[in-house]
């Protein structure tokens, strides 16, 4: 089953069942189409734990939120603090246009929608990094404070594969002091330089 976004990954479901009718025996499956065993595997990417699926961005929703009817994307954070775990709260609402995320989800091997989504990740981090800067609350944490939080996910991506406990530390320290320096980061793991330089190439004749 295929999330979103390219930056969520996806999950495989595999059933195993009766393909054919056998006789009746008690205690014993024996119809066409049983289920005898299900397992699920769950594929995530370095971006996954640090970013939301989208929800369609409709009219609706830009009318609960008195919204421009140009918004293409928003986020309400509502009551989600990202100084804290993530999975104990209500998890933000990261919403897109409906119709550019339906565009993105037919398209989603090209190019361009292939940058297009790795700039709203990068959008959806910078807000998360921003959200912390004006919490009052933050303020000498370390990255082991921060586990499982969406600030902690943001770190741990802006520090790059392998990084250590002290460098997670001085990033935690940095996205205080500079959290635009932090949100460079972001972007050059993500790599949203070569899917724009990539966009360009495409089109050239």
């Amino acid at each position: 089953k295929a999330f979103q976004a390219p930056y969520s990954g996806f999950r495989v479901d595999i059933y195993l069942l009766l393909n054919r009718e056998l006789p009746a025996r008690p205690l014993r499956p024996h119809r066409l189409g049983t289920w005898i065993a299900r397992a699920e595997f769950r594929v995530e990417t370095t971006l996954g734990p640090a970013v939301l699926p989208p929800q369609p961005l409709t009219d609706e929703v830009r009318a609960r939120y008195r919204l421009p009817t140009k918004t293409a994307r928003y986020i309400d954070f509502g009551d989600h603090d990202v100084l804290l775990p993530y999975a104990e709260q209500e998890p933000p609402a990261f919403y897109v246009d409906e119709k550019l995320l339906a565009e993105l989800n037919a398209r989603r091997s090209s190019p361009v929608s292939k940058a297009l989504q790795l700039q709203l990740a990068i959008d959806f981090v910078t807000a998360v990094i921003r959200r912390a800067t004006y919490t009052p609350d933050f303020n000498g944490q370390r990255f082991d404070d921060l586990r499982g939080t969406l600030l902690g996910n943001a770190i741990r991506l802006a520090a790059g594969p392998g990084a250590s406990v002290q460098e997670l530390d001085a990033l935690v320290r940095k996205t205080k002091e500079s959290p635009e320096y932090v949100i460079a980061r972001v972007e050059h793991f993500i790599d949203i330089q070569s899917a724009f330089i990539g966009c360009l190439d495409e089109g050239e004749p």
